[in-house]
C-alpha cells in the first residue's frame, strides 16, 4: 500500500535510479556545476528546479486538501522545495556511501508530509 508521501515524490522512482548510478552521477555533477552563473546548463537548472517545485508543490496541495497528509508547513512551494532539496542530498549521499536512499526518502517525506492513516 502507498502512501500520500510516497506519492508525492513517487518512491518508485527513487527505487529505479538504484538501477541508474552513473546517470544519478552525472546529474549530480552537472548539477553542481550548473550552479555557476556562467555555466551553459544554469539556466536549465533553475527552469528545471521551478518546474519540479511546481509540480510538487501542486501535489502536495492536493493531497492536503483530500486530508491524506498534515504537513506542520502552510507554505506548500516551500515544502516541495524542501522535498527536492532533501532527495537530491539522500542521493548524493548514496552516491558517497551506499546508504539507503528509499529508507532515507521514507524518512523525510513522513517527517515532512505527515501522511495520515488510511
Amino acid at each position: 500500500m502507498t502512501t500520500a508521501a510516497d506519492d508525492v515524490l513517487q518512491l518508485g522512482i527513487v527505487e529505479r535510479n538504484l538501477d541508474r548510478r552513473e546517470l544519478v552521477r552525472m546529474f549530480s555533477i552537472v548539477s553542481a556545476e550548473a550552479t555557476y552563473p556562467g555555466h551553459e546548463a544554469h539556466d536549465w537548472l533553475r527552469q528545471r528546479y521551478a518546474r519540479v517545485i511546481a509540480d510538487y508543490a501542486g501535489a502536495i496541495a492536493a493531497d492536503r486538501a483530500a486530508e491524506r497528509i498534515d504537513p506542520p508547513v502552510g507554505d506548500d512551494t516551500a515544502l516541495a522545495a524542501l522535498v527536492i532539496t532533501g532527495w537530491e542530498g539522500v542521493q548524493i549521499r548514496w552516491l558517497a556511501d551506499d546508504s539507503d536512499p528509499v529508507a532515507a526518502m521514507s524518512l523525510l517525506l513522513s517527517s515532512a508530509l505527515r501522511p495520515r492513516a488510511a
